[in-house]
């Protein structure tokens, strides 16, 4: 009794020592291009539904093995469309900007190349995802002929989300693929993503968050 006294705390505090010296922490971040899945009855033809938005993500991940790690990857990214979903104005073109503070827990898989200087990854995972805030502008407007002006400035307000059909959480899956160049304990990536959300946007419409992320980012292990 007296023994497994002694060796289960020297047990915790070697394998508290092997999760230490695997974990790894670092940054992202790059360009968003997003948009929402809704009906195309709902839209004009040859309507723009993507806007351009940026993401700063941090991660920290701990290895399972030789080849996989689990992580989460906290972060802030730009969200939305170019057409309010439910809501057309056939006089002007508008756009809603979606401000989202995230959490998404992954499972990453990689594969090393070249003497460990290089590697190959993928990741898949699902998160949620906190609504800050919503910014709706009107970026041109459309004369009785049919030509767009754009709008100079353009005309930006802020939406007040208590009084707003649009939910605050929003829920989805992930998927990333990256190329990644190691150098000691540091490595310096290149990484594109996916983001499915599962739930719509607006509350009366068919309104399903989507984006693709490209950026780069730096890790460094412990």
């Amino acid at each position: 009794m007296k023994m497994i006294k002694l060796i289960l705390p020297l047990f915790l505090c070697l394998l508290f020592q092997e999760a230490i010296a695997q974990l790894s922490v670092g940054v992202k971040g790059g360009y968003t291009r997003a948009w929402e899945f809704y009906d195309r009855d709902d839209l004009p033809d040859n309507a723009e539904i993507h806007i351009h938005g940026y993401h700063i993500t941090g991660m920290i991940y701990t290895s399972i093995g030789q080849h996989f790690s689990i992580g989460a990857e906290p972060g802030f990214i730009q969200r939305g469309a170019a057409c309010i979903p439910g809501f057309i104005d056939f006089n002007s073109d508008r756009r809603m900007d979606l401000n989202y503070v995230e959490v998404p827990l992954m499972l990453s898989g990689r594969i090393k190349l070249f003497n460990n200087k290089f590697s190959i990854y993928g990741k898949i995972g699902a998160g949620a995802a906190f609504l800050t805030s919503v910014y709706e502008e009107q970026v041109a407007f459309i004369s009785p002929i049919g030509e767009v002006i754009p709008m100079d400035p353009i005309v930006r307000e802020k939406i007040d989300l208590d009084n707003s059909r649009l939910r605050r959480w929003d829920f989805g899956l992930y998927s990333n693929l990256g190329f990644a160049y190691h150098f000691g304990p540091n490595q310096i990536f290149l990484e594109t993503g996916y983001y499915h959300a599962l739930r719509d946007a607006d509350t009366g419409f068919t309104s399903q968050n989507r984006s693709i992320n490209t950026g780069m980012g730096y890790m460094r292990s412990f």
